[in-house]
C-alpha cells in the first residue's frame, strides 16, 4: 500500500489530485487538517481503493506511527493562504508564515518517515514581473513581496533535501479551472473582460486536469525509480529538484480573457490599472493581476 501525507488537501488542487490519487493507487491518504469536521463534510471523488484519514496539524506523532507501515510514503504540500482576496498587511503576514510554517512541518514528518518523496508546492510568483523575458527553472528570483515569499517558503523546503529526502519544488501556474476563484473573479458581471490594463502581461497558466497529471507523472516516474534500485543503494541529491508546472505556452492576459469572454458570450471590458486598484487594492493588483511572467516548463 502507498500512503500519501497531503497538507492543504481541501483546496482545488488537493480535491482533484486526491481524486486521480485514489483512482490509480491502493492507497492510505492522510489529510492535515485544523477542522476535522471540514474534512468529513466534504464528499471526497475517491475510489474504494483509497482510504482517507484526517489528522490535526498537531497530532504528529499519531501521523508518523500511522504512515510508517506504508510501502511507499510520500509527503505532498499544498498549504497556504488564500492570496486571492483584498490584501492587508495581516493579510500578507498570513500569506508568507503559513506557507514556510506548513512547509517546515511536512518536511519534518517527511524526514521522520523517511519518505520515498516530498513534494512542495511554490508559484511562479517566484519570477515576479519579467515582462518579455523568457523564463524557466534556472531564471532567478524576481523582486515583489510574493516573490520573496517564494524564496522562503522554497528554503523551508530544500531543509528536506538536505536531510537526504527527495525532494521535488513545483513552481505552480495560474490554474484554470471553473472552480478557481481567480477564474470565477473573472466570470463575474464586474471583472468579465478586464484584460488586466493593457492586456499585454503574460500569464502563465495551467488547467486542473493537466496540473494534477504532472503531479502524478512525477510521483510515478519516483516509484519507478526506487523499484529499479532496491537491490543497490540510490544516492539522493541533498539539493531539490525544480519543476515549473505551467502550459508550454504562456499567454497574454487579454488572450485569456478573450477566451473567457467568448465562453460566457459577454463583451469584453477595459478596467484601468488606477481602477482596479481602487477596487481590489493597490498591493493585490501590482503582485497577482498585473506582473507579466512569461515561464516555460523545461524540466517537466
Amino acid at each position: 500500500m502507498t500512503t500519501f501525507i497531503i497538507s492543504g488537501a481541501t483546496g482545488l488542487i488537493g480535491r482533484k489530485l486526491i481524486e486521480d490519487l485514489s483512482e490509480k493507487y491502493d492507497a492510505k491518504i492522510i489529510i492535515l487538517t485544523r477542522n476535522k469536521d471540514k474534512i468529513k463534510k466534504i464528499s471526497w471523488q475517491t475510489s474504494e481503493k483509497a482510504k482517507i484519514i484526517p489528522y490535526l496539524w498537531h497530532e504528529k506523532e499519531k501521523i508518523i506511527s500511522e504512515a510508517k507501515e506504508g510501502e511507499n510514503k510520500i509527503v505532498i504540500n499544498l498549504a497556504g493562504e488564500n492570496i486571492g482576496q483584498r490584501w492587508t498587511e495581516k493579510l500578507k503576514e498570513k500569506i508568507e508564515e503559513s506557507r514556510i510554517e506548513s512547509t517546515r512541518e511536512t518536511s519534518d514528518i517527511a524526514e521522520k518517515i523517511k519518505a520515498d518523496l516530498f513534494i512542495s508546492a511554490s508559484a511562479v510568483g517566484y519570477y515576479g514581473d519579467r515582462g518579455e523575458e523568457n523564463l524557466d527553472e534556472k531564471s532567478g528570483p524576481g523582486k515583489l513581496f510574493l516573490s520573496r515569499v517564494c524564496v522562503k517558503w522554497e528554503n523551508e523546503a530544500q531543509r528536506a533535501a538536505e536531510k537526504g529526502i527527495k525532494t521535488i519544488i513545483t513552481r505552480i501556474g495560474v490554474v484554470l479551472s471553473k472552480d478557481a476563484k481567480f477564474i470565477k473573479s473573472l466570470l463575474t458581471p464586474l471583472f468579465i473582460g478586464n484584460p488586466f490594463g493593457k492586456g499585454e502581461n503574460f500569464i502563465s497558466w495551467i488547467h486542473i486536469k493537466d496540473l494534477t497529471r504532472a503531479f502524478m507523472f512525477l510521483i510515478e516516474k519516483e516509484l519507478d525509480k526506487k523499484k529499479k534500485n532496491e537491490l543497490g543503494e540510490e544516492r539522493v541529491s541533498t539539493k531539490a529538484k525544480i519543476v515549473n508546472i505551467t502550459s508550454p505556452q504562456p499567454a497574454r492576459s487579454k488572450e485569456i480573457v478573450n477566451i473567457l469572454a467568448e465562453i460566457k458570450n459577454k463583451k469584453v471590458v477595459n478596467i484601468p490599472q488606477r481602477i482596479l486598484s481602487l477596487m481590489l487594492g493597490k498591493d493585490f493588483v501590482e503582485e497577482t493581476i498585473t506582473p507579466s511572467q512569461k515561464v516555460y516548463p523545461k524540466v517537466l
